[in-house]
């Protein structure tokens, strides 16, 4: 069965459960098949379009990139906890371009998480502070303007508004920023000493 169908740099792509076929223009038939990979797709809206480049979650439930010929697997490293989810299905994906931003998305709705991959920088987790607590980023629908590349997101309430780095409020609301770093080897896996930790704080 068809799993879903993207195109990308004048092909179409055509995803099933178990694999992917790629398909190319020609005069005579329309489309006519240009390669097939051995990698399905398990939710119909993680696909991802990035340059010539598209990212989706396959039937193993591994987060990949393909150019339609060869691929990578890209969720190595949270590969576990996305294992550990009990439902993927559902999971939608989207670009998000602004500044130095240069991020792709995932959201899995049943699990109430977004996992976001950037280049040079690996994986990270997006959240939200509200009635203080942390909760997960609730989008629900995203489409990039074409004509300056803002990413504008919809809520499940019918709310809409745009990711900026420039933004100081979420929907009205203070934005709250917590930043963790990755693993840092410094070029050596000996053991070494932290001498020194700055921390910022604010009084009362």
């Amino acid at each position: 069965d068809v799993v879903a169908v993207a195109e990308n740099t004048g092909e179409a792509w055509v995803f099933g459960q178990t694999t992917l076929q790629t398909f190319a223009t020609d005069p005579e038939a329309v489309f006519s098949p240009v390669s097939t990979i051995e990698l399905g797709c398990s939710a119909p809206y993680s696909v991802i379009k990035d340059d010539k480049d598209v990212h989706w979650l396959d039937g193993k439930r591994r987060l990949v990139k393909s150019d339609g010929r060869g691929y990578s697997i890209e969720s190595a490293a949270i590969q576990k906890t996305i294992d550990d989810m009990t439902t993927t299905s559902d999971a939608y994906g989207f670009k998000v371009e602004d500044g130095f931003l240069d991020a792709t998305c995932w959201k899995f709705p049943t699990d109430g998480r977004t996992f976001v991959y950037q280049k040079d920088v690996g994986w990270g987790q997006w959240a939200g502070w509200s009635n203080g607590n942390w909760s997960p980023l609730i989008v629900s629908a995203v489409a990039i303007s074409p004509l300056d590349g803002t990413a504008f997101v919809a809520t499940p309430t019918g709310r809409v508004g745009a990711f900026s780095l420039d933004a100081t409020t979420d929907f009205g609301d203070p934005i709250v920023a917590r930043v963790t770093t990755g693993y840092l080897n410094r070029d050596t896996s000996s053991q070494k000493w932290c001498r020194r930790v700055l921390v910022t704080m604010r009084r009362g």
